[in-house]
């Protein structure tokens, strides 16, 4: 296993009834950050945490730049 990605296109989650219709960019970019904190005394440190794929949603798509860049050192 290289990475454990957290979700995938989570940017449809509320049209599928899995979050509320208000899930925003800001709401992922905390779960990212819990999950990795429960997952890291679990991974190697050469292992990392893969931020999930934005679909079809602007403010997702225009916000996935900054969700990585404060977390470089080990989301993938």
């Amino acid at each position: 296993v290289e990475s454990v990605e957290i979700g995938n296109e989570q940017d449809l989650f509320s049209e599928n009834g899995f979050r509320s219709p208000s899930y925003s960019p800001d709401d992922y970019a905390r779960e990212l950050d819990m999950y990795r904190e429960a997952l890291a005394p679990l991974l190697p440190s050469e292992k990392f945490v893969q931020g999930g794929t934005f679909c079809c949603k602007s403010q997702f798509e225009d916000a996935q730049a900054a969700i990585a860049q404060n977390r470089t050192s080990w989301l993938k």
